[in-house]
């Protein structure tokens, strides 16, 4: 006959066995994947360490270059739209002949 605290015990065993190795399965996946997250954090938090550390001179600057390229995006949609005009126009004395 089956000795029943003898399964239990198998039992017992074999759910540690698996539990452990579920454990040490997810370590060595997931290790990797925490350590690049890591890397990534510590890159994103020294960049914004960098922006702070910046003077209101720099800030400035900054802000003047994004001013600059606003408004020469402006002209060069002016031009795009000029164009566009000019090309939908149909031709005027073109084939006279």
């Amino acid at each position: 006959m089956v000795d029943v605290e003898m399964l239990i015990g198998m039992g017992f065993s074999f759910l540690m066995t698996l539990t452990m190795l579920v454990f040490i399965g997810g370590i060595v996946l997931l290790r990797p994947l925490m350590k690049h997250l890591g890397n990534y954090l510590e890159a994103r938090a020294e960049e914004r360490q960098a922006l702070g550390d910046r003077s209101p001179a720099d800030w400035d600057r900054l802000f003047a270059n994004l001013d600059s390229l606003g408004e020469r995006l402006n002209a060069l949609e002016e031009r795009q739209d000029f164009t566009e005009k000019l090309l939908a126009r149909p031709e005027q004395g073109s084939e006279e002949g």
